[in-house]
């Protein structure tokens, strides 16, 4: 475990980032150990469809879950907590972390952009129409 305020390599970060984020889209059990160790933390929430993952500002690890309409935070540790999304079917996909300290999401179903605090309170806005 690294030291609070310390930075970690962006190459490292990301290289963690891609191997989490296909550990947790596709399971490959024992294809991987040949490479190195993987943990693996299962959902809480079954079938929950984990779509996109970002590193938090806070440290943890955020994704958005397309299938529930949840937004997860996984500790360092590999405690999750789920935070439900208030639109409901809204489809959560993509998920950054912005310069306000906020991590930012897209609800695709529901038109909306939705942001979603380090301790989980999510607000969502609605993506503006067109048509002049």
């Amino acid at each position: 475990m690294r030291a609070r305020g310390t930075k970690r390599s962006p190459a490292r970060a990301a290289t963690a980032l891609i191997i989490l984020s296909a550990a947790l889209a596709f399971p490959l059990g024992d294809a991987i150990a040949a490479v190195g160790d993987i943990t693996s933390y299962p959902l809480p929430t079954a079938n929950s469809g984990p779509f996109a993952i970002v590193a938090g500002p806070d440290g943890n690890i955020w994704f958005t879950e397309d299938n529930v309409n949840q937004v997860g935070k996984m500790t360092t540790s590999g405690v999750v907590t789920e935070y439900p999304i208030p639109a409901a079917a809204s489809r959560p996909e993509g998920i950054t972390a912005g310069p306000d300290g906020n991590l930012w999401f897209t609800e695709a179903s529901a038109n909306k952009v939705a942001k979603v605090t380090t301790t989980g309170v999510i607000t969502e806005y609605a993506a503006p129409t067109g048509g002049g």
